[in-house]
């Protein structure tokens, strides 16, 4: 009888311990290694690698009727939209609807447009955008042509500090919308914030504020990451 007690003894001293094991294991925290460090996020920075995220794409009935590039003259007035919260990767894109009827597209916070060219900066929408682009048959003073097209200028954020900003010259593809938690942190920090170039009619105002989201998206990308600097700057931007 003390054997059988004692064997039940030990049986249930490992039972314990197992589960416990596996509860430890389960509600551990990921090894340094496979955290997501400033300055080392693929494809932004000077990290090798392609942006990583959940793929975008157009809705039914929207298509690109040629190459997205680099947009030299925001002020031409020739886009039916011009809108973002950067300024060094600003590019066009040719947008037709094959519908009968109006489509509205919403750009994401967090969409990345990706340089097909190693030389130029990779850019990024931190709050989304949203431009509606009329029916075939629809009426030109309805924000585009008679015949669905509109030329929709997205003015994004750059993620290469070290590579050249977008210019008529360079041509780029719709990327992800970004999966790096630390983006999503700062899209997160800006999203009560005003920030879009549509919100100011003094753009003075939108330029400043511009450049201390920019430089906090840099601390991300390029450097160690957000400094005291970057949330006091962040908390200086007006409200929506």
């Amino acid at each position: 009888m003390k054997t059988i007690q004692r064997t039940t003894s030990i049986l249930f001293c490992l039972i314990v311990f197992c589960l416990s094991a596996c509860k430890k294991d389960n509600t551990s925290e990921p090894a340094p290694s496979q955290q997501e460090r400033p300055g080392h996020i693929p494809g932004l920075g000077e990290e090798e690698g392609i942006p990583e995220g959940t793929e975008f794409k157009l809705p039914a009935g929207i298509k690109l009727t040629g190459s997205i590039v680099g947009d030299d003259y925001i002020y031409d007035g020739e886009s039916c939209i011009v809108d973002g919260a950067g300024h060094y990767v600003t590019v066009s894109l040719p947008l037709e609807n094959t519908t009968t009827v109006p489509i509205t597209i919403e750009f994401p916070a967090g969409l990345i447009i990706i340089s097909l060219s190693g030389d130029y900066q990779h850019g990024i929408l931190l709050e989304k955008v949203i431009v509606t682009i009329p029916a075939k048959s629809g009426n030109p003073d309805n924000g585009g042509s008679s015949n669905g097209q509109c030329q929709a200028t997205l003015m994004l954020s750059c993620l290469n500090i070290m590579k050249d900003p977008a210019n008529s010259e360079a041509e780029f593809i719709l990327g992800p919308v970004t999966s790096s938690a630390l983006i999503k942190d700062l899209l997160d920090k800006l999203s009560d914030k005003k920030i879009l170039y549509s919100a100011y009619s003094d753009k003075t105002k939108f330029y400043e504020t511009e450049s201390y989201v920019q430089d906090a998206l840099w601390s991300i990308t390029d450097g160690t990451g957000l400094t005291e600097e970057d949330l006091e700057n962040i908390d200086r931007i007006p409200n929506k």
